[in-house]
């Protein structure tokens, strides 16, 4: 992707400030100390619960710098271990200290499993996290409101966004968590072999006169059912909005949809769901390709939250965490531009990208929030217009997954009812 040069001149008062001694008055007034001596720091602790994390300890190096006051401990979470038993200790551990009203001063969640998940790379399933569905973390008031933090910041603007993905957060006119990565389901396509102009709507699609489309768009079910779902639950009630004739329904119409399948069209992009990545080659293809969304029961496309921020409600220094997270939502990051700043005379360049260098590796990448991306890639704003529902995603949507490459392994509908009933169970625990 281009380096974006968005707010240079704040890139440079930054440089300034840290030239001159100085620190940034980005967000909120903070009493500012020179000391050098770690006990005289302002202390906070992350928890950080993402695949690799060498990016966010980049820029919590960073922080350190911009802020010398401060001092950032990571709390990292256990992916490598065999059989996961440090990883459950962490988990329960840390679901402990935050019933007790203690636990780290801000989160940078994963909500996607490991691409190690799909048994690529030798791994165990890693299924439990700090918060299985942030839904009910955020209604059970677990993370702080961030407006006030929002409308005073300097680098944090929601103009900046995309505001229904950002909206995913907040609960009860309230924004208690910043959406970082989001994602959904896109396919290429030749023009010569479906034309955007053709579709208008699901059926239009599963209907389409080039039998070959859609059956080789058919042949992807199990990455994209989920998303031919909106709002799935009901979280003042705990209850599910998805029925099992939902379910059967979509299972059944797969069977439609691979009824030609001794026809052939391939799809031309090589990418699961919408990245970078995807959007490079989208870009070098122009009008050469169609993009096919997958479209939700309203004809309107379903967005995943891969990962998010927040602060936690129990923190005795929320400011200084909101300072530290707000830095994933500059220009500097959501570019990819990295921060610069001169160190002993030698020009650094902090090596922090649109989102952090492990979210390559899981099996939805996802791209950022910012709208920053649109100056690259205008058509990206015309598709996300089509955005009419947006969750974060959770064991069910795993679960979405499994049954399609059930129900496709073995064609049995009889499998419906054994995973509803854990729909259920996930909802309401």
């Amino acid at each position: 992707m281009k380096k974006c040069t968005k707010l240079i001149a704040v890139a440079l008062s930054l440089c300034l400030l840290l030239i001159t001694g100085c620190t940034s008055s980005n967000t909120n007034d903070l009493s500012h100390t020179n000391a050098d001596n770690s006990d005289d720091k302002v202390k906070i602790t992350v928890a950080v619960d993402i695949f690799n994390t060498d990016s966010i300890k980049q820029l919590k190096n960073y922080a350190q710098i911009l802020y010398p006051e401060l001092q950032i401990e990571l709390i990292e979470f256990d992916y490598d271990s065999y059989d996961m038993g440090e990883r459950e200790s962490q988990i329960t551990a840390m679901k402990s200290e935050i019933m007790a009203g203690k636990g780290p001063d801000a989160f940078i969640m994963s909500t996607i499993v490991p691409w190690e998940q799909y048994n690529n790379g030798g791994h165990p399933v890693v299924e439990d996290r700090i918060f299985r569905d942030p839904n009910k973390a955020i209604r059970n008031r677990i993370f702080l409101p961030l407006d006030d933090y929002i409308a005073s910041s300097q680098v944090f603007s929601m103009d900046d966004h995309v505001s229904t993905i950002i909206d995913a957060g907040k609960y009860d006119g309230k924004q208690y968590v910043l959406p970082l990565t989001y994602t959904y389901e896109v396919y290429l396509y030749n023009k010569s072999d479906v034309d955007l102009a053709e579709i208008d709507s699901w059926n239009d699609v599963v209907s389409h006169k080039n039998h070959a489309f859609v059956d080789n768009l058919g042949s992807y079910f199990f990455d994209w059912m989920a998303n031919r779902f909106g709002t799935i639950a009901d979280y003042e009630s705990y209850s599910l909005l998805l029925t099992k004739e939902d379910l059967i329904n979509e299972l059944t119409a797969y069977d439609s949809m691979r009824e030609h399948s001794d026809v052939s069209v391939d799809k031309v992009d090589n990418f699961p769901a919408l990245s970078d990545a995807f959007l490079d080659e989208w870009a070098s293809l122009g009008d050469e390709v169609t993009a096919v969304p997958i479209l939700n029961k309203n004809d309107g496309i379903t967005a995943f939250v891969n990962h998010y921020v927040a602060v936690n409600a129990n923190s005795k220094h929320p400011d200084w965490a909101f300072k530290f997270i707000e830095l994933f939502y500059s220009p500097e990051v959501q570019s990819e531009e990295g921060f610069k700043y001169e160190d002993g005379g030698n020009t650094m360049h902090a090596a922090v990208y649109c989102r952090p260098d492990g979210l390559e590796y899981l099996f939805n990448e996802g791209i950022a929030t910012g709208k920053i991306m649109y100056k690259e890639y205008p058509m990206l704003e015309e598709m996300n217009s089509k955005i009419n529902s947006v969750r974060f995603y959770t064991p069910i949507d795993r679960a979405f997954y499994d049954i399609a490459m059930d129900y496709i392994t073995n064609g049995d509908l009889e499998i419906v009812d054994a995973y509803y009933k854990s729909f259920q169970m996930e909802i309401s625990e």
